[in-house]
């Protein structure tokens, strides 16, 4: 979906993509994996199957607030920020979600404790 390339810093990331279902269900959100090219023959992913400690590394699970009902070849667009600066413990993801001309907007906002540095930080008052 999307790569950051750590050898050069940029506050924000964007990526986009479009799905289409291949079966009738319930989709309850997304399930990805991340891989670290740590050289040029090395790298570390946790990519199915996973071979590294699964106590330390998972695949990130990117939820609906609320589960849709989907149907066999319909379509549905991601879109997906990470503002690095966002927080003080870490990024802030937002991830959009358009789906039969519905959007549904979230981010992990909720789940950052605030605090006065971070309201500061943010300028929200």
């Amino acid at each position: 979906m999307g790569a950051i390339d750590f050898s050069t810093y940029k506050k924000n990331h964007y990526w986009k993509a479009d799905y289409t279902f291949t079966k009738d269900g319930i989709f309850h959100g997304l399930v990805g994996w991340y891989t670290f090219q740590l050289s040029s023959k090395q790298q570390m992913s946790t990519r199915p199957p996973l071979s590294l400690h699964p106590e330390i590394w998972h695949q990130p699970f990117i939820p609906l607030k609320e589960p849709i009902q989907v149907k066999k070849g319909e379509k549905l667009q991601v879109k997906f920020a990470m503002y690095l600066e966002a927080t003080l413990d870490g990024p802030l993801w937002k991830w959009d979600i358009t789906y039969k001309g519905k959007k549904i907007e979230q981010s992990n906002f909720d789940s950052v404790p605030l605090s006065k540095q971070l309201l500061d930080k943010l300028q929200v008052h």
